[in-house]
Parts: structure tokens; sequence; C-alpha cells
């Protein structure tokens, strides 16, 4: 009995030192140990995972979850692609004068397509606009092109105080008020309603026109039109040599607007580029 009770003893003294040695190695410890080697850095900006407000401007994805996550290449959802994103405006002529293509960039820009209410504003940067390049005759539909003399003159008469007088006015504005679906159409493809207020020159006008949303490479790509007179803005319409030259009171406005879903379209979705 002496020998089974000192037998024991010796078992109870080596089980609690293998007990310490595993504690201290750490192998009892709750749940896996992660090498400092692998642990993801620390960063100030949101983390994958986070909600990030549509309204600011930092950009967000879905991750594989669902949830929203920060992709910085990308603007928020609902906001435009500005360096893809165009406006292009048609001139019309009188008598001897040219017709004409004019082509714009815009300073901000955020839709929300379906919404009735504040569903957004365009910010059109007026000092960028220019006339008759190649890219925006042939997206007007074109021919030709404008002899140097012209293209030298129209700049300069389209920016100065007569007409478009960026001096003193030097963004355009369209407050959407309402994006209405009118119809869906093949390959997700869909026909919105337009309207809002379109200030020009510190003149305000309402205008309502349709457009076509065709989803490409992840991001809505909405296109419409719509028409003023310049008159309406207190702009004379250009002319010269007693009227025999110059240019139609009418105007006629294309967007070509890329906008950020706010709701994934695609899981990668690709920088738009022209």
């Amino acid at each position: 009995m002496r020998e089974l009770s000192f037998q024991r003893g010796v078992f109870r003294v080596c089980g609690a030192l293998l007990l310490s040695l595993l504690l201290a190695m750490g192998l009892f410890a709750d749940g896996p140990k992660i090498s400092n080697a692998v642990r993801r850095p620390a960063t100030s900006g949101p983390s994958v995972g986070q909600v990030v407000d549509s309204k600011s401007n930092s950009p967000a994805t879905k991750d594989s979850d669902g949830e929203q996550a920060v992709d910085p290449k990308l603007p928020a959802p609902g906001s435009l692609e500005l360096k893809s994103s165009r406006v292009y405006v048609f001139v019309g002529k009188t008598g001897l004068g040219h017709e004409h293509a004019i082509t714009g960039m815009l300073k901000s820009g955020e839709l929300s397509l379906g919404r009735e209410q504040e569903a957004g504003k365009l910010e059109f940067d007026m000092r960028s606009f220019v006339a008759d390049t190649a890219d925006a005759r042939k997206y007007i539909g074109l021919k030709g092109e404008t002899d140097r003399g012209t293209a030298q003159k129209v700049p300069s008469n389209m920016l100065g105080p007569e007409v478009l007088n960026v001096a003193s006015f030097p963004t355009a504005t369209f407050v959407v008020s309402s994006i209405k679906k009118q119809r869906d159409l093949p390959e997700a493809a869909a026909e919105y309603l337009l309207e809002g207020d379109f200030t020009l020159r510190g003149v305000t006008r309402k205008v309502r026109f349709t457009a076509l949303d065709e989803p490409k490479k992840g991001w809505h790509h909405l296109r419409g039109r719509f028409a003023i007179r310049q008159t309406d803005f207190g702009i004379t319409p250009f002319s010269t040599a007693l009227g025999a030259v110059g240019v139609a009171n009418e105007l006629t406005i294309f967007g070509d607007l890329w906008v950020r879903p706010e709701r994934p379209l695609a899981d990668s979705p690709e920088e738009p580029a022209r």
C-alpha cells in the first residue's frame, strides 16, 4: 500500500509539471493563436465590412458577405465617375453660320435612380467647355471638321461675357427633383423620366426629359437629352455680318453619365474608359 501511494504521488507531480509546461507554451489558450507575421495591419480608414455613408466621399463596394466595403478607386454609391462622364451641346446655325458640337466636364454629380424626391444634383464646369473636338462632333453626329479660323473664334465667343460669361458664372447646375422608371428594357436596361431645375447664368428653368440607362461594367450608363432656348437664360444668340452668320436660339444638351450604383451590379466594377 505504501508503494502504491508513493507511485500515485509521483504521477500527480509529473502531471502537474506537464500541465504547467503546456500552459506556458500556449496550447490551452482560448482559440488558435495568430502569428504576428499574418496579422492585418491597423489602418486609419474604414476597414472591410464597415458601412460607408452613401452621402460621404468615401466609396464603397460589397464584400463576400454582402456588407458595404471600402474601395478607394471608386466614387461613393450614387456618385458620378467624373473622368468619363460628359455633357455635349449641339449648336445649330442660322444663315451662313456653322453647326457646332460642344463638350464639357462635370465638376460634381450624384443621382439616385428610381427616387421620386431629391434625386440628385449635377454641377457643370463651364470653364471646361470646348468646341468642335473630334469626340464631340462624332457623338452628336456632325460630319467633317471645323476650319481653323472658326475653331479659334468659337471658344472666345462662347465663353465670353455675351454668351456663357464663365468669369461670372463658372458653373451651371441641374437639381434633380425626381427620377422615375418608365419601363424596363431588354438586357437590364431601363428608361427613366428626369425632372428638375436647370440653372444657367443665374437663371433657373424647369426641365423634363427621358434618359436611357444601360448598365455596363458594373455601372449605370445614363444617356439623355433636353432642349433649351438661349433667350430664356438671358443670352442673345451670337450673330455677325448683320445677322447673315449666326447660331440658332435653341440648343440641345446631351448627358452621357456613368453613375455608381447604390447596389452592386458586378462583383468587381471596372473604371469606365473613353
